[in-house]
C-alpha cells in the first residue's frame, strides 16, 4: 500500500498555487481512492465495494472549492493574534517615538533658553569691557601727558 508522506513545515507558496487549488489523493494498485473524510462527502455504506463514487468525489471537490481559502488564512486565531500584536507594537512604537521627540524638544528648548541668557550676559560683558578699555586708554593718555609735561619739575 502507498502511504502518504507527511512533511512538517510550511509549504512554499507561489502564484500558481493561489490561482487554482490542487487535490492530492493516494491510489493503490486497484485504483481505490484513499483519503481523508471531507465534510459534505457522501458516507460510505457497508454494501459499497470500497471505492468512492464519482458523485462523492464531485461533492468533495465542490465543498473544497466553496471554501474561501483567503478568508480561512486571514480569520485564523494566529492571524488575529498577529494583528493584535502588530497593533500593540505599532501603538507602543508611536508612543516611544513621541515621548523621545517630546523629551528632546524640551531639552532643546532649555538649552536654547540657557544659550540666550549666556548671549545676553556676554553682550553686556562685551559692552562693559569696551567701555573699560576706552576709559583705560583715556587714563593712559592723560597719564602720559602728565608725565611728559614739565609739570612735576615746575612744582619741585
Amino acid at each position: 500500500m502507498n502511504k502518504p508522506v507527511i512533511v512538517t513545515g510550511e509549504a512554499s507558496e507561489t502564484d500558481s498555487e493561489d490561482d487554482e487549488p490542487t487535490y492530492a489523493m493516494s491510489r493503490n494498485s486497484t485504483n481505490q481512492v484513499k483519503g481523508q473524510a471531507i465534510s459534505g462527502e457522501d458516507s460510505e455504506s457497508e454494501n459499497d465495494d470500497g471505492g468512492i463514487s464519482s458523485a462523492s468525489i464531485a461533492s468533495a471537490i465542490s465543498v473544497s472549492e466553496n471554501l474561501d481559502i483567503e478568508q480561512c488564512r486571514t480569520d485564523s486565531l494566529l492571524h488575529q493574534k498577529l494583528r493584535e500584536a502588530n497593533s500593540t507594537f505599532h501603538t507602543d512604537l508611536e508612543a516611544i517615538i513621541k515621548n523621545t521627540v517630546v523629551d528632546a524638544e524640551k531639552t532643546l528648548n532649555e538649552v536654547d533658553k540657557h544659550i540666550l541668557k549666556s548671549q545676553l550676559i556676554l553682550q553686556g560683558a562685551s559692552s562693559s569691557l569696551k567701555n573699560f578699555n576706552l576709559q583705560a586708554n583715556v587714563l593712559k593718555n592723560k597719564l602720559e601727558n602728565l608725565l611728559s609735561s614739565n609739570f612735576l619739575s615746575n612744582v619741585i
